[in-house]
């Protein structure tokens, strides 16, 4: 079994279930000194300008 189909298991399942499943591990060693400043500087700014009423529509649908 391979991690790819593993990853793609719990996804599926995670969208089946009415409860959101958490799954999180803390790493066995300190994270490398780029990733923790990645993590701190979030959110991150992507290069695209985004409208409100952009938002509204993705995350609430048309409306329709």
């Amino acid at each position: 079994m391979t991690k790819q189909s593993i990853i793609e298991g719990l996804v599926e399942r995670a969208l089946e279930e009415e409860e959101p499943v958490i799954l999180l591990k803390a790493p066995k060693y300190p994270l490398p000194k780029k990733i923790q400043k990645m993590i701190l500087e979030a959110p991150f700014d992507w290069g695209v300008e985004t409208r409100e009423e952009d938002i509204d529509r993705i995350l609430y649908g048309d409306g329709e």
